[in-house]
């Protein structure tokens, strides 16, 4: 058997192919490959066409009509299709958009798509289409039509999805794991209603988000979510779903009913992302997971940016962690004013994810260190962390980069500083491997782009100023990561990533897009032999955390 020649792909032994590919497709701007082995080729389409994500906005007709295209052969292999728009359309341009859809979805060969996520509004004639073509799918969020309730039509949704056409309609629900229901804020029960045939008709269903629809987040109002949800008392919730995740909804109205239609003893992950009214429903969860022994492993709490209750949103978040004792996921946001109770957070010492952002953009706040370090010593299997770090004013980008910035390299000159102190206590946790950082460094990076001298989530930076952003924040995160290392953590992977972003600029030389970033913590040796701490920055960190497997 003849030998492959050296130091060509095709020498590389089998077992080295995936990692390869991987590493091909993470490159951002790849174009194509051309590979002559037809062996290599069917190993490759896989991997590079398994995931397609496009903006219809920016895809020229071209590439459409080539991606189409039989002899081209790439669309048989993609299993998760995203198409998308980044900002709205006029009526004219969003047929279009729906006919590209079609096409799309139609070209691919029947029965092979598992994932389908959009944010164009479909008829319901199209959803249809898509469920009959594709009767594998696991994952659908497809916002419908809604007509507003001025017209004269008495319809706003079409009936086709309804029980009348159960017989042919169910089979394609079959499969189905993770169900995204996009309501109206004006037309709620009709916008709802074929969602809920397709809830109750899936015997898989797993995950289910309730959202409000893209068109409507700026508009005054939100939907009921008492109206939407498809069970009671006769029709309890079903035993698959085990995570529930609501978004943009009034929880307030009949919020007894509400909380005792949920089933704690089977539900795993409650999210609620930007509600109102969230003090009487949490009261009512708190008195229901008191009664009984929950499921509950993961609590997400979001609150909108400007919400009226104050405290007793606090007080309600913190009567339901002292209700039950099993989380093993906390995300909780918090108002500027107001802090979570350390005892409600210690009270689930088997947490392996701890956020305690601030979705506030001005007078950001943490917990003491003393309150942190009592968290820290119950909670010690803390593996991801979010906190507010709260650097204060950094420096001058433009005079020194922020390599002024030191922690930990003036000892004996005086008193440990706030934040050395701070991560002081974060070196503590023996398994943590991810922090991020949820507040930004405030740094000068040129006076006359600040809106606002104390607030630096507002900054628009213009392109000029981007490598300068790139430089100041890989010197912030190495001395991070040094102290942390120095403190004996054995943090991987550190980031940061504020919760609330206004306005991003187009991405540095790393791949990254301020004001997010992620460095890998790496070593490297000096002309002497000696060891020391350095961070690598991470383009793609979505493939890196699932290589890695810290989350």
């Amino acid at each position: 058997m003849s030998q492959q020649p050296a130091g060509r792909i095709v020498s590389l032994p089998p077992e080295m192919w995936e990692n390869v590919f991987k590493h091909v497709r993470s490159g951002r701007n790849r174009k194509s490959i051309c590979l002559v082995s037809r062996t290599w080729r069917a190993f490759m389409m896989p991997i590079m066409w398994e995931k397609f994500c496009t903006n219809l906005q920016e895809t020229e007709t071209r590439k459409i009509v080539n991606l189409v295209n039989p002899n081209n052969g790439n669309l048989p292999y993609v299993r998760h299709l995203s198409i998308f728009l980044s900002k709205r359309v006029i009526l004219e341009e969003w047929a279009d958009m729906c006919a590209v859809l079609r096409l799309l979805v139609t070209t691919i060969p029947n029965n092979r798509l598992q994932t389908f996520v959009t944010n164009i509004d479909v008829s319901s004639q199209d959803l249809i289409l898509i469920l009959q073509t594709h009767q594998t799918l696991e994952k659908l969020s497809v916002p419908l039509v809604v007509k507003d309730t001025s017209e004269a039509a008495s319809e706003a949704v079409s009936d086709e999805i309804s029980p009348a056409n159960a017989t042919w309609l169910v089979p394609a629900f079959a499969n189905l794991k993770d169900l995204t229901a996009h309501t109206a804020a004006s037309n709620v029960e009709q916008s709802i209603k074929p969602y809920n045939f397709i809830i109750r008709n899936a015997p898989k269903l797993e995950r289910l988000v309730i959202d409000r629809l893209l068109k409507d987040k700026t508009r005054r109002g939100y939907p009921n979510l008492s109206k939407l949800l498809p069970w009671g008392p006769s029709m309890p919730m079903p035993t698959t779903i085990t995570k529930l995740r609501f978004v943009d909804m009034n929880l307030g109205r009949e919020s007894r009913a509400l909380a005792q239609i949920l089933r704690f003893e089977i539900l795993e992950t409650l999210a609620i992302n930007k509600c109102l009214s969230v003090v009487p429903f949490l009261t009512a969860v708190a008195s229901q997971l008191s009664r009984i022994q929950p499921a509950l492993k993961k609590l997400y709490i979001i609150l909108l940016y400007s919400l009226p209750e104050g405290p007793d949103t606090l007080r309600a978040i913190e009567n339901v962690l002292l209700s039950f004792p099993s989380l093993d996921t906390l995300v909780v946001d918090h108002d500027p004013n107001h802090l979570i109770s350390k005892e409600s957070v210690m009270n689930h010492p088997d947490l392996k994810v701890l956020a305690l952002p601030s979705t506030h953009a001005k007078d950001l706040h943490h917990h003491s260190i003393v309150d942190l370090r009592d968290m820290f010593q119950t909670c010690t299997k803390i593996e991801v962390l979010h906190l507010n770090l709260n650097l204060g004013r950094v420096s001058d980008a433009c005079i020194d980069l922020c390599e002024t910035f030191r922690v930990g390299r003036f000892e004996g000159e005086g008193p440990d500083t706030e934040i050395e102190l701070l991560l002081g206590a974060i070196g503590t946790l023996p398994n943590l491997c991810v922090l991020r950082m949820t507040d930004l460094p405030n740094i000068n990076y040129m006076s006359t782009w600040y809106s606002d001298p104390d607030n630096p989530f507002m900054i628009c930076i213009p392109p000029r100023v981007i490598p300068i952003a790139r430089a100041c924040m890989k010197n912030i995160a190495t001395e991070i990561m040094r102290y942390l290392a120095a403190c004996g953590s054995p943090i991987k992977l550190f980031t940061m990533n504020p919760y609330r972003v206004f306005l991003r600029p187009k991405p540095d030389l790393d791949g990254h897009t301020w004001p997010t970033y992620y460095y890998l913590r790496g070593r490297a040796f000096d002309g002497l032999g000696s060891e020391y701490v350095i961070v690598t920055p991470v383009p793609n960190i979505n493939e890196e955390i699932l290589r890695h497997g810290y989350l």
